[in-house]
């Protein structure tokens, strides 16, 4: 059917989306022989709430011998296998206009979301030139995104084992408001939930405090009575009765042994 040479290149491009621009395999070559990084330093939060913001700050010096064209850098977030992991935008474009040369330093400044769902995500950043990974343009950091918590356990002194003959024991707690509002005196009180109906704490524990303002902390001195509980491991979890309802207190499940 006709006559000459076919141009592959033009053929592919044709069933391509208009986008799509086919790379030389010899370009590939020379980008991966002759393109190097080395980490230079970061800045990136470990911490973060589902969907909330997330600062990302990378450094990488060009170690290669060819020059960097500011349009075609990237840092590409994924997972250890290379996979996607819920952070979004999942690439990190680079803002300078300026090209980086050999031995120059290429800053990566942006804000990202963090994914939806709770847990600790290996993340590795990958400096990507037209695509293509760079030869030591790797960092790996492991971030932590937790739920928001309106209330924080921040300096406890109960026990983690006590004798069974003992029937109770006073403790010590801290906790932090990380609301947005104040919580008063009158309108709180420490519950603890348990399963095991041989663990509570007497009476209606008031903090010590009248008012506990925003980054505030409340302290309680709780007795807490175990009465008839066999041997073993008991599980229990420290809440806030508040005006408005009942809060969770991170870090508020707690453990303890009866022996």
């Amino acid at each position: 059917m006709g006559a000459g040479l076919i141009n592959s290149r033009r053929a592919l491009k044709a069933a391509a989306p208009a986008n799509f621009a086919p790379q030389d395999p010899i370009e590939l070559l020379k980008l991966a022989g002759d393109s190097a990084a080395l980490w230079f330093s970061d800045k990136i939060d470990t911490r973060a709430y589902p969907n909330n913001f997330l600062s990302v700050k990378i450094s990488f010096k060009n170690k290669g011998i060819i020059s960097w064209e500011s349009t075609y850098l990237k840092i590409k977030i994924t997972d250890r296998q290379g996979n996607p992991l819920g952070f979004n935008p999942a690439e990190i474009d680079y803002h300078e206009i300026s090209t980086v040369e050999p031995s120059q330093i290429a800053n990566f400044s942006d804000v990202i979301h963090a994914p939806s769902h709770s847990g600790l995500y290996d993340v590795k950043f990958i400096l990507t030139y037209k695509n293509q990974p760079i030869k030591g343009g790797a960092l790996y950091k492991t971030i932590e995104v937790k739920p928001v918590h309106l209330a924080v356990l921040t300096e406890t002194k109960l026990p983690v084992a006590v004798l069974s003959k003992w029937r109770q024991i006073t403790a010590s707690i801290k906790i932090k408001n990380n609301s947005a509002g104040s919580w008063q005196k009158k309108n709180l009180a420490l519950k603890l939930e348990t399963t095991d109906p041989c663990l509570k704490i007497a009476g209606a524990i008031r903090p010590q405090e009248d008012q506990i303002k925003n980054g505030a902390t409340a302290t309680f001195a709780p007795t807490l009575i175990f009465k008839n509980c066999g041997l073993g491991l008991k599980r229990y979890t420290l809440k806030l009765q508040t005006a408005t309802g009942t809060i969770g207190i991170e870090s508020g499940e707690r453990f303890l042994r009866i022996d």
